[in-house]
């Protein structure tokens, strides 16, 4: 049998611009094409005699495939994207590689076809690249976003942080005017403790008593506007509205004061132990961001705030004290009494004032 190809199919394959090789039983090349040489990464080198398992090592481990053809129980077997570098060190080609019976005789049974589809496969890669590239930058935003909320959540309160993640409060200057309850808590003696004891413990101090007064806040849908050193404001009704937020914010205030109770209940033997007082005022406000162009504070501005402000400098640590408008809105259900007319600071006139019994 002659082991040249047929010149008819070998003019056919070319046409076509693929390479050919025909390989013997034993895996070996007996002929192939110049172009098929190149396609292997060898330039101008014969491949004759070659291991086809070695030029195509894909191919090992699948030698039962190979001898499925050869008894003609499969057709033909084709390898995608099969890369291969140059022999110069270039970029090398993708190929894509059928093996299939040649037809031709015992001595060179089968049949290597490989195509050159390097444009597609370097577009290809190309694509699983922007792909990966995407995922990482996918990645990387999902992680700063969730760097961002965290940010978010814990340097403005929750409740404002949804609201400006949702659209609901604009990010630039200014706000609306709403009516409001303001409830200021401001620890008693805080001055002379804080000249007595090292930083770090009067921090941790605060930080404990201020947990469980951020807690009865917010579980009375109250929103923590400001922690103002020894001190707290928050708002009621805002930014969301709440249908009874002078009732709302009275509960607030037990709930603060019997949590604060709890706490000193619970502190050791000789540490320090923190009282408040608390101030309620009702009263429209505005309410926005407020502050330079490079840092904004969401907080309201008004009488309401001084109000509240003035109560609160005023009030015992443990009692609550709320203004006139607050104890108009309040359910009879709600225990106050009467107290004398107080002259607030920065007040003209004096101001009628109400004592939350809990």
């Amino acid at each position: 049998m002659k082991k040249d190809m047929p010149s008819p199919m070998r003019v056919a394959l070319e046409g076509l611009r693929a390479a050919f090789a025909l390989v013997d039983e034993n895996w070996r090349v007996v002929e192939c094409s110049p172009a098929f040489s190149q396609h292997m990464g060898y330039e101008a080198r014969p491949l004759r005699g070659y291991s086809l398992l070695e030029l195509v090592p894909e191919l090992v481990g699948q030698e039962d495939v190979l001898h499925e053809i050869l008894r003609g129980e499969r057709l033909f077997w084709r390898l995608e994207n099969v890369n291969r570098g140059a022999d110069d060190g270039g970029l090398g080609r993708y190929l894509t590689l059928v093996i299939t019976t040649s037809g031709i005789g015992p001595e060179s049974p089968l049949l290597i076809l490989t195509n050159d589809v390097t444009e597609r496969g370097r577009h290809l890669q190309q694509l699983m690249q922007s792909k990966n590239e995407l995922r990482l930058t996918r990645r990387r935003l999902l992680r700063l976003n969730e760097q961002l909320e965290y940010l978010l959540r814990h340097y403005v309160p929750p409740q404002v942080a949804d609201a400006l993640l949702m659209g609901r409060v604009p990010l630039e200057p200014g706000g609306e005017t709403r009516s409001v309850s303001l409830l200021f808590a401001d620890a008693r003696g805080f001055t002379g403790l804080a000249e007595r004891l090292p930083p770090r413990q009067v921090v941790d101090l605060l930080n404990r008593y201020m947990d469980v007064i951020a807690d009865a806040i917010d579980g009375a849908g109250g929103t923590v506007g400001q922690f103002q050193g020894d001190g707290v404001l928050a708002l009621f009704n805002a930014p969301d509205d709440l249908p009874a937020y002078p009732y709302q914010a009275v509960q607030a205030g037990i709930a603060l004061q019997e949590a604060t109770a709890a706490l000193r209940a619970r502190q050791p033997e000789g540490e320090p132990r923190l009282h408040f007082g608390v101030g309620i005022s009702t009263g429209p406000a505005l309410l926005g961001n407020i502050g330079a162009r490079w840092r904004y504070t969401y907080t309201a501005i008004g009488d309401v705030v001084n109000l509240a402000a003035g109560i609160t400098a005023a009030v015992p640590g443990d009692e609550i004290w709320i203004c006139a408008e607050t104890r108009r809105q309040l359910p009879p259900t709600v225990a106050v009494e009467p107290l004398p007319s107080e002259s607030l600071k920065g007040r003209s006139r004096t101001t009628p004032l109400f004592r939350v019994v809990y």
